[in-house]
């Protein structure tokens, strides 16, 4: 048997192979990419700076009000959340929560929680005398998903 009547029907082979495949559809890279959680059909949990968002206005030297924002399907656990001044000694920090949802959950048994958005007016024992860090301690879950370890969140006023 020669050599050109083995190599005719490995080439034919792949020729017919090359020509199977010229006739799928091409993909369009000209479309933007979808976001990650589009992408995983909105089931990804999102980063934790997105998920539990927190801000401080400095109402007076005495008074702060912290503001959370969670998305839709998030909830912060009011129990698991504090407030303390970065290296000041002596100040106490007294939150006014407000009303919390009450809600089961399979690791912490039954827990106030909050969605959305909510302020919380906080007082301070003593008066601010110059630019200070307020350290806020949370943690909070996506709904049927996973539950965030606790973050730390450091922001001056």
């Amino acid at each position: 048997m020669s050599f050109s009547r083995l190599l005719f029907p490995l080439a034919a082979s792949l020729l017919a192979v090359s020509c199977a495949r010229a006739e799928q559809p091409t993909i369009s890279f000209t479309q933007p990419p979808l976001q990650t959680t589009q992408a995983l059909g909105g089931d990804e949990p999102l980063p934790e700076d997105e998920a539990f968002k927190v801000e401080a206005l400095a109402m007076d030297r005495s008074n702060l009000l912290v503001r959370f924002t969670m998305p839709p399907g998030y909830y912060l656990y009011r129990d698991r959340t504090s407030f303390d001044l970065d290296n000041v000694e002596g100040t106490e920090l007294k939150p006014e929560w407000p009303a919390a949802k009450a809600h089961h959950d399979e690791h912490f048994g039954p827990v106030a929680v909050f969605y959305g958005e909510i302020d919380v007016p906080v007082s301070l024992s003593a008066a601010a005398e110059a630019k200070q860090t307020l350290v806020v301690k949370l943690q909070g879950c996506k709904e049927d998903s996973v539950c965030y370890p606790p973050m730390r969140r450091r922001i001056e006023f």
